[in-house]
């Protein structure tokens, strides 16, 4: 809804973060749907390293950067946080 109606230029700092979760939860996807590594090798990833372990990882992950996220889109719109140190604290 942000990416719609906020200016371009705030709309710029936010989707690159949105992307990035999106791509956590892909990866966590594709580690469940072609049961890697446990398909290349049978009894070695039962438990640890498992493709439903390693989907938990990333989909765990993906929704503590959208968190994050959050947290810092509400600070930058409602005016704690200036655009610079938005950026710094993002890298």
């Amino acid at each position: 809804h942000f990416a719609l109606v906020g200016p371009p230029e705030e709309t710029a700092l936010f989707v690159p973060r949105i992307l990035i979760m999106l791509s956590l939860y892909l990866i966590g996807l594709l580690f469940f749907l072609t049961r890697l590594p446990e398909s290349a090798h049978p009894g070695r990833f039962d438990i640890w390293f498992s493709s439903h372990f390693l989907w938990h990882t990333f989909v765990f992950t993906g929704v503590c950067h959208y968190h994050h996220t959050i947290q810092h889109m509400s600070s930058f719109v409602h005016g704690r946080m200036s655009d610079w140190e938005y950026k710094s604290d993002w890298t």
